[in-house]
């Protein structure tokens, strides 16, 4: 059985992360605060991450909410935005996970919006 490290996207300046991390058959998404602790958690699978990613249509699932807009990706929860992450580090952090390293990138223009 493989174990899969979570990969982390930091957002600066807030400190926010967001973790992706390969749950086989899917994938777990946690937004965390800047002391760490998970905000909220939700099970996405694959599909549903190319779904954003790729296809650029949104998705939601529960109270998450990811929206291709304008060369990045708004990460909605209940309703509020949460962050901004430009596409291509979002599409770094999945690559990341699928590996499961545990790898950590900082987002060069993230922007915390909650």
């Amino acid at each position: 059985m493989s174990h899969f490290l979570p990969s982390k996207l930091c957002l600066s300046p807030s400190g926010r992360e967001v973790r992706l991390t390969m749950v086989p058959p899917a994938y777990e998404l946690a937004l965390c605060s800047a002391t760490g602790k998970s905000a909220e958690r939700f099970m996405i699978t694959a599909a549903q991450l190319r779904q954003v990613t790729l296809d650029m249509s949104p998705l939601e699932v529960g109270q998450l909410k990811l929206t291709y807009v304008a060369r990045h990706i708004l990460i909605e929860v209940g309703g509020k935005l949460w962050a901004r992450v430009i596409d291509i580090e979002f599409m770094k952090l999945h690559s990341m996970a699928s590996q499961g390293a545990g790898e950590f990138i900082h987002a060069g223009e993230g922007v915390e919006m909650r």
